[in-house]
């Protein structure tokens, strides 16, 4: 008995840890603390980084994985919205890897340390900066078709809801990035895009999981079988709301925390995501 179990208990840590295959798209939703940093694997090997977390350990731990991963250059950094808790790490990210290209959301925004990761983008020699518009189209893999559903750097709107919201499909795999875009965006995309546009297998939850996004209507047009909530253990915002987990457990949407579970990584070989084991620890806010 000790032996199958040690046999799969072997099986077990393989299937963890096997790298991605070439053709494969692969997600991380990493560990930041109350925040927000994705990553992505091409399917041809490319490197592009959606959200930073909140500060500098965070980013320090995002490069860290990336790094252990193979990464040596990013091919694009996406900054969802100017928020800290989104593009706080960009100084490790931007130290240790060439940055081909920066997508920003474009806000009038004074912060020290948006101020700061701009000047951290002029300084990196020969990256593209460039503001995205909805329904614009990223070419970044051939085997990709990634969209923006929403973009908007409109004078006086909520900055929020000015977040660069990212559709990634891999033939029959979707996946939705949603910064902190809330409600009145989420209705949006529903308007512009319908569910035949919006509907993903894997859905980056809104906002943390705040009351403010992920909407009965938004979970009903995009149909995720599973939503991945980013936030700290024990964060004063008190995220993920308790309206929010109750609405995607009515909706039958599997719910995954990087609070509750450390870093969260996904692969897809064009047909279905499947969960793969990423070796995150859990870190505090």
């Amino acid at each position: 008995m000790r032996r199958i179990a040690t046999g799969i208990l072997l099986l077990l840590l393989a299937f963890s840890t096997t790298p991605a295959r070439a053709g494969d798209l692969e997600a991380t939703f990493h560990d930041v603390g109350q925040g927000l940093g994705v990553s992505l694997r091409t399917p041809s090997g490319k490197w592009i980084v959606y959200d930073m977390g909140p500060d500098n350990e965070a980013g320090e731990r995002m490069a860290d994985d990336l790094a252990a991963r193979g990464c040596t250059e990013i091919a694009a950094v996406v900054v969802s919205h100017p928020h800290l808790d989104h593009l706080g790490g960009f100084g490790p990210i931007f130290a240790r890897f060439r940055v081909h290209e920066v997508l920003d959301a474009g806000v009038a925004y004074t912060t020290r340390s948006y101020r700061a990761f701009l000047d951290a983008v002029e300084r990196e020699d020969g990256c593209r900066y460039r503001i995205p518009s909805t329904g614009d189209t990223l070419s970044w893999d051939p085997a990709l078709a990634v969209t923006v559903l929403h973009s908007d750097s409109t004078p006086g709107r909520e900055v929020n809801n000015a977040s660069i919201v990212l559709r990634i499909r891999h033939n029959r795999s979707t996946l939705i990035l949603t910064g902190d875009a809330e409600k009145e965006v989420e209705a949006e995309m529903v308007s512009d895009w319908g569910p035949r546009g919006l509907h993903a297998g894997l859905l980056q939850i809104g906002h943390h999981g705040s009351h403010s996004s992920t909407t009965a209507g938004f979970l009903d047009a995009v149909h995720p079988e599973t939503g991945v909530i980013s936030c700290g253990t024990g964060n004063s915002y008190h995220h993920p709301h308790p309206e929010t987990i109750d609405r995607l457990a009515h909706a039958g949407v599997a719910c995954a925390r990087t609070d509750l579970e450390g870093t969260i990584r996904f692969r897809s070989d064009g047909t279905r995501w499947r969960r793969v084991g990423a070796g995150g620890d859990r870190v505090d806010p």
